[in-house]
């Protein structure tokens, strides 16, 4: 599937990082990225007692934790060319897909981060066209990488939304 078509997938799962592999932008930040292989959702709810977020399997947890939050997982190349997940909200996942759609799949984008927590915006622009080299290593990456569903998520061409959502949407 890859990203065409991703946000047509997506929109019935509505709004919803860490170090290493992780995008983690902070205020100011802005990165260059090709994005490949199939996105990815990711539902989690907040666990108090753990104090993290736990994974959403749409049965027991939706009863014991409310409703969950999307994010979506995919995985890029920075223009260094170095293998990384970007595990992004809604509102950064619908303004990626978009401008892909507008300027081609095989587009760099950039991604400019401004504000924290609830008050972040995001700038999106794409930044030329990748060549085959540039596709064709990405690609490879991603075939030797674990799968993205190791970290919870679900192809969005098949995953099927068994858990109500909350509709809010919180910046990675």
């Amino acid at each position: 599937m890859g990203w065409k078509g991703a946000r047509e997938a997506a929109k019935q799962y509505g709004g919803g990082g860490s170090g290493g592999m992780f995008v983690k932008l902070k205020d100011g930040d802005r990165i260059t990225v090709l994005f490949g292989g199939t996105p990815h959702i990711c539902r989690k709810h907040w666990d108090e007692s753990e104090g993290r977020s736990v994974h959403c399997d749409g049965g027991e947890c939706c009863d014991k934790h409310g409703p969950a939050r999307s994010s979506y997982l995919s995985y890029c190349h920075d223009d260094k060319g170095n293998l990384l997940v970007w595990e992004m909200s809604h509102t950064l996942f619908e303004m990626i897909s978009e401008e892909l759609e507008d300027e081609g799949f095989d587009s760099f984008v950039q991604v400019k981060r401004k504000g924290e927590r609830k008050n972040t915006r995001y700038t999106i622009g794409a930044r030329g066209t990748a060549d085959k080299r540039q596709i064709k290593g990405l690609m490879a990456d991603i075939e030797e990488s674990e799968p993205l569903t190791t970290l919870g998520g679900k192809p969005l061409s098949n995953a099927p939304n068994a858990a109500p959502l909350d509709d809010e949407d919180v910046p990675f």
